[in-house]
């Protein structure tokens, strides 16, 4: 496992405060894992890609942080992949 791809529908359905709305679950992503080996964080397309080190023996652990953070709709382990 690379990461994790977050997908939060609720926040994109306000508008012109999207963007606030989008921070702010960023914000609370980290704040949440805090303590973890949280390494990195990409949003794009209304996505959010979380990168870790050493997260597959965290995986329960972050599992259970990611379920009660409000925003996040659902949640899925992600794997690169050769071409």
């Amino acid at each position: 496992m690379n990461g994790v791809l977050i997908n939060s529908s609720e926040i994109f359905l306000k508008g012109k405060n999207r963007a606030l709305f989008l921070n702010r679950l960023i914000v609370n992503l980290k704040l949440a894992l805090k303590g973890s080996s949280l390494n990195k964080i990409n949003q794009t397309q209304g996505k959010i890609f979380l990168f870790f080190d050493n997260h597959e023996k965290n995986w329960p652990e972050i599992k259970e942080k990611l379920k009660k953070v409000f925003g996040v709709a659902n949640f899925f382990p992600v794997y690169s992949a050769p071409l």
